[in-house]
């Protein structure tokens, strides 16, 4: 689950499940945990220095003064820019100032010609459905693209909440109807708070809702699924329209981890799996 922040899902107890907690995640210089990136390392149990997938931040603004000042305040965690950093997104493209995505789309192949084995070379039988990094769908760089939309032209933000909650329930439906095939390793990647994490602050009623969905979610799993090994994480936390630096994870077994790294699980599931 892409940006499950640890102090919101805490409070959700099929979120929550059996053993829970924090998780460290690989930083870019910019001291920003990224998507494909961190889920790079959750495959393959490797850091991002072995296992080479790297990306910049999604948004850049044009103006590189802007933007270096915007790295600046991120850096030093500065309040003021992050309280406020949807109203100033939206000054300053009033003002004339314009914001390009960049984007890395990395796949599967990338590892294959690497030489760099995922859980998934380990699986008999597996299912990935749309993990980043590996073979993450067009929809979600459309997503991303969409932020640019709302702060750059002025794409009401209740139109991308509509198309983003729309993407989520039909990955929500093909996760529970794949849950009935025979596999041994099934992991889907859900990219709903990530999105809403950047359009609306943490104490938006939107973002209780969009918690309560995917609490719900989890316990359609639970309840499907009895006897099966289930493990919850998310590559960082998203509070008030930003990133935070360290992940959630969740299991419904006690596996007897604390704070672990994003690259400690690789080694857990590879023993479910040899089980």
């Amino acid at each position: 689950m892409d940006s499950l922040e640890y102090e919101i899902a805490k409070s959700f107890p099929n979120l929550r499940q059996t053993e829970f907690g924090k998780v460290i995640v690989p930083l870019t210089n910019d001291n920003e945990p990224y998507t494909p990136v961190v889920w790079g390392s959750f495959i393959t149990g490797l850091p991002p220095s072995r296992h080479s997938i790297f990306e910049g931040p999604e948004l850049k603004w044009d103006n590189r003064v802007l933007q270096k000042l915007r790295e600046l305040l991120r850096r030093r965690g500065n309040s003021f820019y992050w309280k406020n950093y949807n109203w100033i997104g939206k000054l300053m493209t009033n003002i004339g100032f314009r914001m390009t995505p960049h984007h890395i789309f990395h796949t599967k192949e990338d590892f294959i010609s690497k030489k760099i084995s995922t859980i998934f070379d380990r699986a008999k039988k597996p299912i990935a459905m749309s993990v980043p990094s590996y073979n993450e769908e067009q929809v979600n760089q459309y997503l991303r693209g969409r932020l640019s939309d709302v702060y750059r032209d002025g794409l009401p933000q209740e139109v991308l909440e509509k198309e983003a909650l729309k993407v989520f329930r039909s990955r929500k439906k093909e996760l529970l109807r794949r849950l009935d095939e025979d596999w041994d390793l099934l992991m889907t990647h859900l990219f709903i708070v990530d999105t809403f994490g950047h359009l609306i602050p943490t104490y938006d009623p939107k973002f209780e809702r969009v918690y309560t969905e995917l609490n719900e979610m989890a316990g359609e799993i639970k309840d499907k699924m009895h006897n099966t090994f289930i493990l919850i994480v998310s590559d960082h936390g998203h509070r008030n329209c930003s990133h935070t630096p360290y992940g959630f994870y969740s299991s419904n077994q006690i596996i007897g981890l604390h704070y672990p790294k994003i690259t400690e699980f690789h080694q857990i599931i590879l023993e479910m799996l040899s089980s």
